[in-house]
């Protein structure tokens, strides 16, 4: 049986390797983290916009127009939410898969013909229905 060589799997797992140090995984989670800071400042602007706009003293307190008030003298406010937690969970699974195919083939051929012919009656024997030899004695 012939030797497989394991050249080609060391190589395959030497290139894998180069590959999966290149992976991103670094940028990848720091570029969640930037996410994670942009949504927090997008909440941040709409509170803060809202805020303005219950500070806005446009509601008639008494419907006769002489008391204006806001939403906030009336205790109302608006949420500031925040992240109190982020989780970030990465999962990896990294695979890879070297396939070596060595084959041979082998093959023969060999063809056998027999001819049985049978005659029914009486069985000769070698030499003695042999058609005669003529001979020319002129």
């Amino acid at each position: 049986m012939p030797e497989i060589s394991t050249a080609g799997l060391e190589d395959s797992a030497r290139v894998f390797g180069e590959q999966a140090k290149a992976l991103p995984v670094g940028t990848m989670i720091r570029d969640i983290a930037v996410g994670v800071a942009q949504a927090q400042a997008e909440m941040d602007r709409s509170a803060v916009a809202l805020l303005k706009q219950f500070a806005k003293k446009d509601i008639d307190l008494y419907g006769d127009g002489k008391k204006q008030v806001s939403l906030l003298e009336l205790g109302f406010s608006p949420q500031f939410l925040f992240f109190q937690k982020v989780t970030i969970r990465v999962r990896m699974d990294l695979r890879f898969h070297v396939e070596e195919q060595k084959s041979m083939n082998i093959g023969a051929s060999l063809n056998v013909g027999h001819e049985n012919s049978s005659t029914q009656g009486a069985q000769s024997q070698p030499g003695e229905n042999a058609p005669a030899q003529e001979s020319d004695s002129s």
